[in-house]
Formats: structure tokens, sequence, C-alpha cells
């Protein structure tokens, strides 16, 4: 037998030596939406809870910023106001007295 096989033959026993050793189970792993993987069923259903925490503020922060946008657009629809930006000039606008603004 060479130096090689003796080498492999003893690592292959130490490994399986080891293997031996390593007990394997199956257990419940519960997944978050996220992805997140707990295998303590308490921890999950608090970090699910703080995700949907997360996701009521995200719906209301929108739901908000739409309400804004509608009460700016009714404001400036009943003033007949409109919005230009600074860097952008002014179209010429009809005065009654035939002169533009």
């Amino acid at each position: 037998m060479s130096t090689k096989k003796i080498k492999k033959n003893l690592q292959s026993s130490y490994m399986k030596k080891l293997k031996s050793l390593i007990k394997t189970e199956l257990e419940t792993v519960y997944l978050t939406t996220n992805g997140k993987k707990f295998l303590n069923q308490y921890q999950a259903i608090i970090h699910q809870s703080e995700l949907e925490d997360d996701k009521k503020k995200d719906r209301r922060w929108e739901q908000m910023k739409a309400e804004l946008t509608e009460l700016v657009c009714k404001i400036l629809e009943e003033k007949q106001w409109g919005i230009f930006f600074k860097n952008e000039p002014m179209q010429a606008l009809p005065v009654q007295d035939n002169t533009t603004l």
C-alpha cells in the first residue's frame, strides 16, 4: 500500500467517525414573509408582527401623500392657479388690453 492510500483511508475513517457523532434531527422551521427563518415560533411571530407594522406605516404614508396631492389639485382647480418651474420661462399670457404678460 502506498502512503497516499493510507492517508486517504485514515481521513475517510476519521470523517466517518465525526459524521457518526453528529446527530441529525428534523425540526420545524418558521419562515416569515420576507424569507427569514426562525426555529422558535414566538420569535417568528414577533418578527412577522414587526413586518406587518411596517407595512401599515407604509400604507398610511402612501395614503396621506395621495390625499395631500388630491387636496392641492382641488385647491389649484378652485382658485384656477397653475404651477410652473422657476428655470422654465413663463409662456405669454393674454391680458384684457391685448398685451401679454
